[in-house]
């Protein structure tokens, strides 16, 4: 059985009710990706992310897919190593480093389906789509970008004042 449902001018189409369905984007939403300025600037300081992952993360980010925030290749399949390796022009070791460090600090996700891993980006920091899809969010619940304390008191445009009596 199939539906299709418009919902806020996104097309559903629902297989079968055990599957998730199937979101279509409109056709000039899919070249825009939504970056949260509040957060890269926290990230880009020095010392908290190292120039490679910096490099990494500059090179995926037009290469995520509709709605599931996954890092695909130029053919729209999930990027493999050596896609990731041809896209951010990094060697194998070094693509790892980069992938481990940004896993560790909550910015990615690696997830492993059977043989193959794909990356995910943290849709805290960028997403492609109208809306964080909930799978997305249900993915990433309780993940947390993991700032050093020095970096979580900046704030960005506001200054806290102290009263002093």
């Amino acid at each position: 059985m199939r539906d299709t449902i418009v919902r806020g001018g996104v097309k559903v189409t629902v297989e079968s009710e055990r599957r998730r369905p199937v979101r279509v984007p409109p056709k000039r939403a899919k070249e825009f990706v939504t970056i949260y300025t509040e957060m890269w600037p926290r990230l880009m300081l020095a010392g908290f992310l190292n120039a490679t992952e910096r490099a990494f993360l500059a090179s995926i980010i037009g290469f995520l897919q509709w709605n599931t925030n996954t890092v695909i290749n130029p053919e729209g399949h999930t990027a493999s190593v050596s896609d990731l390796m041809q896209m951010t022009g990094l060697a194998k070791n070094t693509l790892r480093k980069a992938v481990n460090g940004l896993v560790s600090k909550g910015v990615i996700r690696e997830v492993r389906t059977g043989h193959r891993r794909k990356v995910v980006l943290n849709p805290k920091m960028a997403f492609k789509g109208r809306a964080i899809d909930p799978a997305l969010e249900r993915e990433f619940l309780g993940v947390e970008i993991r700032l050093p304390e020095e970096f979580e008191a900046v704030s960005y445009g506001t200054e806290d004042k102290e009263s002093t009596c």
